[in-house]
């Protein structure tokens, strides 16, 4: 796998993930007024920036035993021509389970 100067990989993609701070207040959501338009909500947000990877790549040195999860093959019907290209694409997509 090559790197960049950022020490991520071509496939690597860097995102802000939000979650929910836990301050032990109380967390509510609320939507009111004509066609629900008006929101309140309680709670504190916390950001934090991840790096997402393709884990195919390093797929076959996952065990269950090792790692506690595998990436299991499953066909797809979904397609990546539109509906009246010919000859159709399969896309394989892939399960991760943990056990």
């Amino acid at each position: 796998m090559r790197l960049n100067p950022g020490g991520l990989s071509r496939q690597d993609v860097r995102a802000e993930i939000v979650y929910t701070a836990d301050t032990a207040e109380k967390l509510v959501v609320e939507n009111y007024g004509p066609g629900f338009r008006f929101v309140r909500t309680t709670g504190v947000e916390e950001r934090r920036g991840v790096t997402i990877r393709n884990g195919r790549v390093r797929a076959a040195r996952w065990s269950l035993d090792e790692s506690g999860f595998v990436l299991a093959g499953n066909a797809s019907a979904v397609s990546l021509s539109p509906p009246d290209a010919l000859p159709r694409q399969s896309v394989e997509s892939r399960t991760l389970a943990f056990f």
